[in-house]
């Protein structure tokens, strides 16, 4: 029962830049391949690590004790956003070459 029940939360998850990417109604669009799973990946990195976002801070700090084992709702995510990517990556490919040409 709790595996189904952590299925279903992962599910509800899934993917969630693609769909804000994707959804007609964002500003967003597909530039490229597996541009999802990339940027994804870069909320990873901010939430297990976010003093990447402060100039002078370096090496490992007290918040990492929180942060590290919270980047592990992302890091699903980001192995969630590369299969959604691989499903789309005909359509991606066709999209990068075509907005290549304008």
């Amino acid at each position: 029962m709790k595996k189904l029940i952590f299925g279903c939360m992962l599910a509800l998850t899934c993917g969630c830049m693609n769909l804000y990417t994707r959804c007609p109604g964002t500003d967003k669009q597909i530039y490229t391949t597996y541009q999802c799973t990339q940027e994804m990946w870069g909320w990873t990195i901010i939430t297990a690590f976010p003093q990447v976002m402060a100039p002078n801070a370096e090496g490992f700090m007290a918040i990492n004790l929180i942060s590290i084992p919270l980047a592990i709702i992302p890091a699903a995510d980001t192995c969630l956003e590369a299969v959604v990517d691989t499903v789309c990556y005909p359509y991606d490919a066709y999209r990068k070459t075509h907005h290549a040409k304008k």
